[in-house]
């Protein structure tokens, strides 16, 4: 959901928005899920710390050897090689694995090993993921919770952390509807139910059945296209109030 609509579909989600008390503010870490990011070689004249091309950071996965990587919407990324930036404006990280094909929307981030005392698995805001849901696990109309930079409400602290509720969830693609709009692409979506880890933020889903705000790779879906290219990751996570 990056640079695709303009400010009357802000205005939107600004009405859509569920006003929520999230946890007490901890100390923030830069590199999880939730916290902003930026490909600086899409639009190089811009300037941190604010993007109108910003996304965010989805959920944190690692391999047996114990190194970290980020997971985002490929539509964030321009190509595989590109270096990721933080909030803070330094580079964490480097595009490994890319794909935009119809509801498969990943970037795969490799984080420098040098920022691993920057990285949190936990959802900002919220905490969790405590695993990765599956249709079985998951219930029609289930709230969900995410924190994301979107433009307007990713600018304002009270309203990053939203919710919303689940609408139908396969193994590929999860409908949702929530107040996710431009920005927010890559963010994670938890069941609040369970803490686990539903899927992360691509797009629109106006032309899905039935129509829908918010759409997207699911994790289950995007371990196993990574799994697919060599890439045997498992999610990392974190404890998860509920």
């Amino acid at each position: 959901m990056r640079n695709r609509l303009g400010a009357g579909a802000a205005l939107i989600a600004l009405a859509l928005a569920v006003p929520v008390r999230a946890p007490a503010a901890l100390p923030v870490p830069h590199i999880q899920p939730g916290a902003p990011m930026t490909d600086p070689t899409q639009f190089p004249d811009d300037t941190l710390p604010y993007s109108f091309h910003r996304c965010t950071m989805g959920f944190i996965l690692a391999d047996r050897t114990n190194a970290l990587y980020m997971i985002t919407a490929g539509h964030c990324v321009t190509r595989k090689g590109v270096r990721v930036h933080s909030e803070t404006g330094e580079a964490i990280g480097t595009v490994m694995f890319k794909l935009r094909s119809r509801t498969d929307d990943v970037a795969l981030v490799r984080i420098d090993r040098a920022r691993y005392k920057q990285v949190s698995p936990s959802v900002r805001d919220w905490g969790g993921p405590t695993g990765v849901s599956t249709p079985a696990s998951v219930k029609r109309f289930d709230q969900l919770k995410f924190s994301g930079f979107s433009f307007i409400l990713g600018d304002i602290p009270q309203t990053r952390a939203r919710t919303g509720f689940l609408v139908s969830q396969n193994s590929v693609h999860y409908l949702a509807d929530t107040s996710a709009s431009e920005g927010d692409s890559g963010g994670p979506f938890i069941d609040a139910r369970t803490g686990q880890a539903v899927g992360i933020v691509r797009d629109f889903g106006l032309t899905d059945v039935p129509p829908v705000t918010d759409d997207g790779p699911t994790v289950q879906r995007i371990l196993s296209l990574l799994s697919s290219v060599g890439y045997r990751l498992h999610l990392e996570t974190a404890p998860y109030a509920g």
